[in-house]
């Protein structure tokens, strides 16, 4: 009996199948010591335990007791599980926005680059014509002095050299303000390339050591820096990248 009993304790003794558990290893180790002297033992069985009123009712606040912390155990982990999931649902919402706002800032670099491409390309094209028309120009002009050399009327041909010269200098005029045209149109066309431009303006007159201040659009920022007794309209608070 000492070695079923042994360290067992009360629940492994007596509650459920423990009951049948000790009566099979008291079958076991009886059943060992019988057979030494041939016998043979049958029908072991393990008594029915009373317990006291007051026994039971400390039992089964122990039961209970032992449930609620189980319970308590399993609500635990539950709430551990949901707010890991929950965690994991935020964080991959972070990062999908955090990668659509990064493609749409690469698909708008690569769009003003292609702009200015066209721009470089346009105006290689308008400064081609305009040596055109001055390569042009001065061939008349070139045209009209060997005439003049050849023609006996120098006062004619010193008009028709003058008029030529103001033609040219009108074709000139024309050649340049198209070019001026031209890219008033482009602008006019595309505002977001004349934006482009402001901004690249404004980057390059920046220097290392001014501040930028970034306020919400259609804002204008009346009070910046806070003194006495004055609040600021802006929030100048540090903000880490």
């Amino acid at each position: 009996m000492k070695v079923c009993v042994g360290q067992r304790t009360f629940n492994d003794s007596i509650i459920g199948s423990a009951r049948d558990d000790l009566r099979n290893c008291v079958d076991e180790e009886l059943g060992k010591f019988s057979s030494v002297f041939g016998a043979t033992l049958a029908n072991v069985v393990v008594p029915d335990v009373v317990l006291s009123d007051d026994v039971r009712s400390r039992l089964d606040a122990i039961v209970q007791s032992r449930l609620e912390t189980e319970k308590a155990a399993q609500d635990k982990l539950k709430a551990d599980a949901e707010s890991a999931a929950e965690q994991a649902r935020q964080e991959g919402e972070i990062r999908v926005q955090q990668s659509r706002i990064q493609e749409e800032s690469k698909q708008q670099t690569l769009l003003a680059e292609l702009e200015q491409k066209k721009i470089l390309s346009q105006k290689s094209v308008i400064e081609a014509e305009r040596a055109n028309e001055l390569a042009r120009v001065e061939a008349e002009q070139a045209i009209i002095e060997a005439q003049k050399i050849n023609e006996l009327l120098a006062a004619e041909k010193d008009l028709e050299i003058n008029q030529a010269m103001a033609k040219a200098a009108v074709e000139k005029a024309k050649a340049d303000l198209a070019y001026q045209q031209i890219l008033a149109g482009i602008y006019d066309k595309n505002p977001g390339l004349l934006n482009l431009r402001i901004v690249q303006a404004n980057a390059d007159a920046l220097k290392a050591t001014d501040k930028l201040i970034f306020t919400p659009e259609g804002t204008v920022p009346n009070i910046v820096i806070p003194g006495s007794g004055v609040l600021p309209t802006i929030n100048t608070a540090p903000v880490s990248p």
